[in-house]
């Protein structure tokens, strides 16, 4: 009976955690359910995204074997091109939003919306800066390996960024 009892305090401990779980999901749901649910996901989803991007770019790292360097430039153009297709289709939706609700929306509303997607023009622009900030350390790297000049370096990115292109064309 004892043990019974132990046990059904603790699931009764377990729930009343669990409630102020819940209580405080309710809470932020209410929260952004006052915003607009679609800027919540939108705005979400756009944090997941770059955080993926910065954890992929913190992920590069190069011991100085001039192949890696390479690997590394191709990888921080593909990011380059993913940022840039991802920053068209959040400017595509934010115009069309705008265009099919921008009659039914109050200045309020406009203005929340305007905010939300300033907020990720500026997350996308620092996303930017870290990807050119790692390319110029790794050009800085290669070149010191290699003794490049900056034509080579051009011809290099130029060559990198086609392969991409055609990676991404496919």
């Amino acid at each position: 009976m004892s043990i019974f009892l132990v046990s059904l305090m603790g699931t009764a401990v377990l729930a009343d955690d669990s409630n102020l779980v819940g209580d405080k999901a309710l809470s932020v749901a209410s929260e952004k359910s006052k915003a607009s649910k679609g800027d919540f996901w939108n705005d979400l989803r756009v944090k997941l995204a770059l955080n993926k991007q910065k954890r992929e770019l913190n992920q590069i790292d190069v011991d100085g074997d001039v192949n890696e360097i390479r690997n590394a430039l191709r990888a921080t153009i593909m990011m380059e091109k993913k940022l840039e297709a991802h920053k068209e289709k959040f400017v595509e939706g934010h115009s069309k939003i705008v265009e099919r609700q921008g009659s039914k929306m109050s200045e309020e509303k406009i203005a929340r919306l305007n905010e939300a997607f300033s907020k990720i023009e500026v997350r996308t622009s620092e996303a930017q800066d870290r990807i050119d900030k790692k390319q110029e350390n790794l050009i800085a790297r290669y070149k010191i390996l290699t003794g490049a000049t900056d034509e080579e370096v051009d011809a290099l990115m130029d060559e990198l960024e086609a392969e991409v292109e055609a990676k991404f064309q496919n």
